[in-house]
């Protein structure tokens, strides 16, 4: 992000898929290959023996994240995924948290220098993390363990994610776009309406992604 004073400033933020706790890495200027290497230790440190439970991180194909960046986590026993090129979605759980530090925080407060925005950033993860709910830990707080909430996060070596197939046939019903499933039970036919054309079927192996 750019300050008041027109210099851009580089933030690395992590955060645990299956709490939504955020860690705040750090702010910079120069955003060089040692400088993350040195975030991932402070994180390996801050984590501790929870490290361990990590098992992959997903990060995109950055220059500065460099082979001793993903060495710090694989010494854990982490696997290190990288995104496709141009792919956010691969990584939409951070991305969603890029955004949401975003509207509610970034482009709500002027920005002096490094230290202003840390010390905005590190009061805003005490509320991220303490007071904010969030929808996939079912409106908990990411600190929130008595509950012990925690996202259903799918094992990557045994469920594969395919893509949704893109299709232009659609029909449609009262103003609205319908996808006609094959079945008439399951695409909203009822006694008396026309039956849906087989052309429209979509095939039964396809889907967006397997679950747990």
């Amino acid at each position: 992000m750019d300050t008041v004073l027109l210099k851009r400033l580089y933030v690395l933020v992590f955060i645990e898929h299956g709490t939504r706790r955020m860690h705040l890495g750090g702010v910079t200027a120069n955003p060089a290959g040692e400088w993350t290497v040195q975030q991932a230790r402070n994180l390996s440190l801050t984590l501790g023996e929870r490290l361990e439970d990590i098992k992959f991180l997903i990060r995109d194909r950055g220059s500065n994240f460099t082979a001793s960046f993903d060495a710090v986590f694989q010494a854990a026993g982490t696997r290190i995924l990288r995104t496709a090129v141009q792919t956010p979605r691969m990584n939409a759980i951070c991305e969603r948290l890029v955004g949401t530090l975003r509207r509610e925080l970034l482009d709500r407060v002027l920005i002096l220098g490094e230290q202003h925005l840390q010390a905005v950033l590190t009061e805003y993860q005490a509320h991220y993390n303490t007071a904010r709910p969030h929808q996939g830990i079912a409106q908990h707080v990411p600190d929130d363990e008595r509950d012990g909430i925690r996202a259903a996060v799918t094992d990557i070596d045994t469920q594969h994610i395919r893509r949704k197939p893109r299709r232009d046939n659609q029909t449609r019903r009262d103003g609205r776009a319908v996808h006609s499933l094959g079945d008439p039970a399951q695409c909203g036919h009822r006694s008396g309406s026309p039956p849906r054309r087989p052309d429209l079927a979509r095939p039964s192996g396809s889907a967006t992604g397997s679950r747990q």
